[in-house]
């Protein structure tokens, strides 16, 4: 992207499994402000699997 985004805000389709791949693939490019905010929205079993520098 030409700026990094202050806010994320992801939803993804529950039954799709993208929320983990969404994360990672946020964390590997330049999409994201230094003190950037990610509000997440994910079925209650949803096993966290967040990058570590989140």
């Amino acid at each position: 992207p030409s700026a990094a985004f202050d806010i994320i805000l992801l939803d993804p389709p529950f039954d799709r499994d993208l929320l983990t791949p969404a994360c990672r693939l946020l964390d590997s490019g330049n999409w994201l402000a230094q003190h950037a905010r990610i509000y997440l929205e994910a079925n209650q079993n949803w096993i966290v699997d967040l990058p570590l520098s989140w």
